[in-house]
């Protein structure tokens, strides 16, 4: 007969593989890298929702807003290539009256990003204005409102928003219409993270709870020989495909001056350039001054 602190582990030990279940249930539900994209179902209405961070932006240090920038244009690039023959629209929640300043600015990452997508797929800024911001707070039934009357003409909605509103609107999408798929894509980078987690923590619970399931990812990157192209400029070489970049990939780091052949796995990936051999040890004798050489003559160690 089975004694009853056994029942109770054996319980134990049930509910855990339950809640390990459910926990990794609910992370591959949600997406958080560039690898759960390759797994999205081109065949279901799909909104990508790439949570930024803007909220702290800093002016003065673009620079550390690079990474934001790369892993949203590998997005767009992933999706076009996984949604290759359907319908794919660009939303942003920056406001359309502000149309004409964003296609032109090149000193914030978000504007870059919205000027990449529109030279590859529909691009829709929101309408929601600054001044309806303003009054309404976060509006995040009015950007989930628009985001669905959007999707209803395209298959694949890629969403440029920032990562505090991504719970709500991940909610209210999914009480309004269960159908839509929903993946969420954390864009933002450890370091920044770190800088706000006291104000995430104490503001927005959600987020927090978000985050454990959603945590920052690196870049995918792959080693790429550098070699000299017909110009005699030097240049990255695939190792798979055997494509060859442009110069400026060498000194930038992405992935945009870098067209793979059709298929290539590098393709959204960052080329890092292949380590340079150490040089070779040299075997020239030392150098010995006058008294070295008496004294090894001396000893019948030297000629």
């Amino acid at each position: 007969m089975m004694s009853k602190s056994n029942t109770r582990r054996k319980n134990r030990r049930r509910a855990s593989r339950v809640k390990n279940r459910k926990y990794k249930r609910s992370i591959k539900m949600m997406g958080g890298t560039l690898d759960d994209l390759m797994h999205a179902d081109a065949s279901t209405k799909t909104i990508i929702l790439m949570g930024e961070e803007h909220t702290f932006l800093d002016d003065t240090d673009q620079s550390r807003y690079n990474e934001v920038e790369e892993k949203q244009k590998r997005i767009i690039d992933l999706i076009i290539q996984k949604f290759n023959d359907k319908r794919i629209v660009f939303y942003s929640e920056a406001p359309h009256d502000m149309y004409d300043q964003i296609m032109i600015d090149k000193k914030r990452h978000s504007s870059r990003v919205i000027q990449y997508a529109n030279t590859k797929i529909p691009i829709q800024l929101s309408s929601i204005t600054s001044c309806v911001r303003e009054s309404h707070g976060m509006c995040d039934e009015l950007y989930a409102s628009e985001m669905l009357k959007i999707i209803e003409n395209f298959d694949c909605m890629i969403v440029q928003i920032g990562l505090f509103h991504v719970p709500d609107i991940k909610e209210i999408i999914q009480k309004i219409d269960p159908h839509v798929k929903i993946v969420i894509i954390n864009t933002v980078s450890s370091e920044m993270l770190k800088r706000s987690k006291s104000y995430i923590d104490a503001t927005y619970p959600k987020l927090t709870e978000l985050l454990k399931t959603e945590p920052p990812y690196k870049l995918p990157t792959y080693i790429a020989k550098v070699v000299v192209n017909v110009n005699g400029d030097d240049v990255y070489e695939c190792p798979l495909c055997k494509a060859l970049s442009s110069p400026a990939a060498i000194f930038v780091n992405d992935a945009s001056y870098f067209i793979h052949q059709p298929g290539c796995i590098n393709d959204i990936k960052i080329p890092t350039p292949m380590p340079r051999p150490a040089p070779a040890t040299s075997t020239a004798p030392p150098y010995l001054n006058a008294r070295d050489v008496a004294l090894l003559r001396i000893q019948g160690l030297y000629p």
